[in-house]
């Protein structure tokens, strides 16, 4: 392992370095993938140790960068929020009073669903559960809940007639100003 790290380290925070432009930060990630390498090889899974160091890198500065990205967009929010607020808050009081009152009625009817029905709805779509993962919790046929899952799509569909109930929302929103 030794001989493998005095090989390609200096080479790969060069090459993490040249992604993350932050030579602490490429260290921090050469170094972990090397950690990771050692797991990977005393479970015997490792052939290319070249190719997956590279990779591995690879893939860990574009994460960091990613990271670094959403960090400043919210940062730059923030300030943008502080310096416009009183639009900002308006706007986002908008916001979660539309978005409050379609889940509030959403919710509403999602309760009238039948309980085996309104069960694989939740699990779906708030659990994010894949319709073979909720089959097997209810032990029912994927068939079963692919079924059960559109008839309720479909129930909610008609409980709620989306285009009467937003320009009410908005109309009551628009009553605050």
């Amino acid at each position: 392992m030794e001989k493998i790290f005095q090989q390609y380290y200096t080479a790969l925070c060069l090459f993490s370095y040249r992604i993350v432009d932050n030579d602490l930060l490429a260290q921090d990630i050469v170094q972990e993938a090397f950690i990771r390498l050692n797991e990977e090889m005393k479970c015997g899974k490792m052939q290319s140790c070249r190719s997956w160091l590279y990779t591995t890198v690879k893939n860990a500065s574009l994460n960091a960068v990613n990271k670094k990205r959403r960090q400043e967009s919210d940062k730059k929010f923030y300030a943008d929020y502080l310096l416009t607020g009183e639009n900002i808050i308006v706007q986002d009081v908008e916001k979660l009073l539309v978005r409050s009152e379609v889940s509030r009625q959403l919710w509403k009817e999602i309760y009238r669903l039948p309980q085996q029905m309104r069960q694989i709805i939740r699990m779906h779509f708030l659990e994010s559960m894949s319709i073979r993962e909720i089959s097997t919790a209810l032990r029912l046929h994927v068939s079963t809940v692919k079924t059960q899952k559109q008839r309720g799509i479909t129930l909610l569909r008609k409980y709620i007639n989306f285009l009467a109930l937003i320009p009410v929302i908005f109309s009551f929103c628009n009553f605050f100003y």
